[in-house]
């Protein structure tokens, strides 16, 4: 079946309302418990050749205090066999000293997880919308005595869930801390950090929140936060940071430059010649013509579709490598992460999970997509025959063939937008 975190619409009827943006919280959710074994998959699927600068899935580790650079940075490997070993490998190494990893956007390693993390935005979104600037999942591993950057804050509403161990956080509201280290009320929704400062001695006002697997931490972008280790085991955390201050711009200005690249000499008016009004002119109109421009216009729409279906998250996992989907096979849809379509001339602009792909405006293909969607199960074999033929649109004839739909289906499968179950 489709990995998923199902939480009942009263508990985001009740959390939206006394929670969201205002009080932080922690929430028995054993439903919410992500397994540690789809936690250690993630991490072996970490690539090895990235650069710090070109880094999609950006990795510190860090030896006590001081950080050390990726190439000297311990990984899991395979014959670590779980992430309880691997942790067991790391305290053995380090010992007394401690040692903590961080990889970011994790949500991109592993499907399993992925698909877990959007059925969990699903029923937050349905209530609040999706955050403009977006969303991250960062896991946190390590028996580090507390967390290294000290006290601060960041532009996330954050969602903690613990995977192993037992995690501390003390929070503070931000006007609790603003005033005494002089912080600007501007401030309030920006990462900043109070790096000179000792929680111990701010410990007696602090919100205390503790939790383990089952149990998820919440707290809002403005509060202060800073974590502890209870007892000197290793812990595993995934925090889920939601961004709902800023907007994303991406998908129009990477569309903007895309296109450009491919129409070179396009210049905008000297300053020196024209002054600095004449040259912004020149620019407002160069953007203007990239507005309607349907190359443009149809780049930035597959690139909002794409940030569409990775519910905000800046990676999501790679193409599967599937090569044959049997007719027998049984298959299921996900009604909370549906391939979504926009029309484009006579192309059906599809996209799930962040990825894209086009399809004829076949009637035919439409109502299947809408049955995938909807979450029924089924048999390649039988959805093939319900499908494929011909069906006609006033004087147009469409037609879909039985490979094309296993093909189709294939490419879904892949895209983990359709999974195998046994019925």
């Amino acid at each position: 079946m489709i990995p998923k975190i199902e939480i009942s619409a009263d508990f985001w009827t009740e959390f939206t309302a006394q929670n969201w943006l205002r009080q932080p919280a922690v929430f028995q959710l054993p439903q919410a418990l992500i397994p540690a074994e789809e936690v250690f998959a993630g991490m072996l699927n970490l690539p090895q050749a990235e650069t710090p600068e070109g880094q999609r899935f950006p990795l510190r580790f860090f030896r006590g205090d001081k950080q050390l650079p990726v190439e000297q940075s311990p990984r899991p490997e395979p014959a670590d066999g779980s992430l309880e070993a691997f942790c067991g490998r790391m305290v053995d190494t380090f010992r007394d000293e401690g040692f903590g990893l961080m990889i970011n956007n994790f949500q991109g390693l592993e499907g399993r997880v992925w698909m877990r993390a959007l059925s969990f935005l699903d029923g937050l979104y349905r209530r609040v919308g999706m955050p403009a600037n977006g969303a991250s999942l960062d896991l946190f591993l390590g028996n580090y005595r507390k967390t290294a950057f000290g006290v601060h804050k960041d532009d996330q509403e954050v969602f903690t869930f613990v995977i192993s161990g037992r995690k501390r956080f003390l929070l503070w509201p931000f006007e609790a801390l603003a005033d005494r280290f002089g912080v600007s009320e501007e401030d309030a929704w920006k990462p900043y950090n109070l790096w000179r400062v000792d929680h111990e001695e701010l410990r007696e006002e602090a919100v205390v929140l503790e939790a383990g697997p089952g149990e998820v931490i919440y707290w809002p972008a403005t509060y202060w936060h800073i974590a502890e280790n209870i007892d000197g085991e290793p812990v595993a955390t995934l925090g889920l940071g939601l961004m709902p201050s800023g907007a994303r711009l991406d998908y129009f200005l990477d569309a903007f430059n895309e296109t450009a690249a491919a129409a070179p000499g396009r210049t905008i008016p000297y300053h020196a010649r024209v002054g600095a009004e004449g040259s912004l002119e020149g620019w407002w109109r160069l953007l203007d013509r990239a507005a309607t421009n349907p190359e443009v216009r149809r780049c930035a729409e597959e690139n909002w579709l794409r940030w569409l279906t990775r519910f905000g998250f800046r990676e999501a996992p790679d193409v599967l490598r599937r090569r044959e989907l049997p007719e027998t096979v049984w298959l299921v849809g996900n009604p909370a992460n549906p391939v979504i379509y926009n029309r484009h001339d006579e192309d059906l602009i599809c996209a799930v999970n962040g990825k894209i792909f086009v399809i004829p405006q076949n009637p035919r293909l439409v109502e299947m997509l809408h049955f995938i969607n909807s979450g029924r199960p089924f048999q390649v074999g039988d959805l093939m025959r319900r499908f494929s033929g011909e069906t006609h649109d006033g004087d147009v004839t469409h037609e879909l063939a039985r490979e094309d739909i296993q093909m189709l289906l294939l490419g879904l499968v892949n895209y983990l937008a359709l999974w195998e179950i046994t019925v």
